[in-house]
């Protein structure tokens, strides 16, 4: 966990004005991918399941299932936030 810890401090304390502006757009035409993405995938059934699996293998804890009112455990978020993001390979 130390490494994610670190990770975690750097970026959230890096300045996103150090970034060139080229850079920045290109960021959050990212973002906006991954959430039109996740949008699309969050009610398949890959994404249903997936969310189900991770609630039942991590539990509830603090961190989002994106677009819903659910939370889990760092993990069993990023496996159901992945999988609606990816459901529709888009």
């Amino acid at each position: 966990m130390q490494a994610i810890t670190e990770l975690a401090n750097f970026s959230s304390n890096y300045s996103a004005n150090r970034l060139p502006a080229a850079t920045r757009q290109t960021i959050s035409l990212l973002i906006l991918d991954l959430i039109g993405a996740t949008a699309a995938g969050l009610r398949s059934p890959l994404a249903d399941a997936a969310r189900r699996s991770a609630l039942e293998a991590y539990g509830e804890g603090h961190a989002s299932i994106w677009l819903t009112d659910k939370r889990s455990s760092i993990v069993g978020a990023a496996m159901a936030n992945s999988a609606a993001a990816s459901a529709l390979d888009i």
